[in-house]
């Protein structure tokens, strides 16, 4: 599905800006988060992500970016669901299944697995085709990193207000929107991840077809393996407007109307696991 151009009210602000925040610590990313905010809110926006940082003595980077309200699209919020597993090989089992469910190739869905699982950490994501598993990403050092997104204006606060009543974390929200911004790309199959925090385990598979599926175990708690892995259909990529599309195309997810977005899909998240 193609991202659209914003039109209404979201439009009418002239001026927006992107906001990322970066932070490492003893040689390694410790933090991140960004939002994409009208400008009149982007002291607001800075003071949040300075508060996302918890670790003492990080070194954050800060980075502001204006953005044009008619260059910003929007893309819908993938459903989802939590599976809850009994353990770390069935989690990683039933994610690498879930890609192959998407038109990923079993080649490609278990090269996806390993290259979370036994590589060391990248600064951004794999990008490797659906079907012969090759890598795709111009730098395989760096990855590619997927920036600029958030959720529309009123979106992300009642969903953040509806999770927090089930137990979900911001970190769910946050996830959900990234890659709900990688799976409206046409070129983007499916796309498979964990986080490089040792202590958090879940990780998830998520495509246009099949939502966004989290798992409750993908790592061993210590483990700090992590990063995304996106499974690219060859025939409709170009390397370098595929790339500056995931990079730097400005999204915000969800419907016009929040409260009806969230009515919509709030039936899709199991409230008995925490995110």
């Amino acid at each position: 599905m193609p991202f659209g151009v914003l039109h209404g009210n979201i439009g009418a602000v002239e001026s927006w800006v992107s906001a990322r925040m970066r932070a490492r610590f003893g040689g390694r990313h410790v933090s991140g988060a960004e939002r994409l905010v009208p400008t009149p809110q982007r002291q607001e926006a800075v003071a949040e992500l300075m508060r996302r940082c918890q670790v003492d003595g990080a070194r954050i980077a800060l980075t502001l970016e204006p953005i044009r309200a008619d260059s910003i699209r929007k893309a819908p919020a993938l459903n989802a669901a939590t599976i809850h597993v009994r353990s770390v090989c069935e989690g990683l089992s039933l994610a690498e299944a879930e890609l192959r469910e998407r038109s990923v190739s079993e080649l490609a869905a278990r090269r996806a697995v390993e290259t979370l699982t036994r590589g060391r950490n990248m600064r951004g994501a794999a990008l490797m085709d659906a079907q012969t598993g090759a890598r795709l990403d111009p730098n395989r050092e760096k990855g590619v990193r997927v920036s600029a997104f958030d959720w529309e204006p009123g979106a992300r606060e009642r969903a953040m207000e509806w999770a927090q009543r089930r137990g979900l974390s911001f970190r769910f929200i946050d996830a959900l929107a990234l890659a709900s911004k990688a799976a409206s790309a046409p070129f983007v199959t499916a796309e498979i991840g964990l986080s490089d925090d040792p202590n958090y385990l879940p990780g998830y598979a998520a495509s246009r077809a099949g939502g966004y599926v989290r798992f409750t175990q993908m790592k061993r708690r210590g483990d700090p393996n992590g990063g995304r892995v996106y499974l690219i259909d060859s025939a409709l990529f170009d390397a370098e407007r595929s790339v500056k599309e995931l990079q730097s195309a400005p999204v915000l997810i969800g419907g016009l109307d929040a409260e009806a977005y969230m009515e919509k899909h709030t039936w899709h998240i199991s409230s008995a696991n925490r995110a």
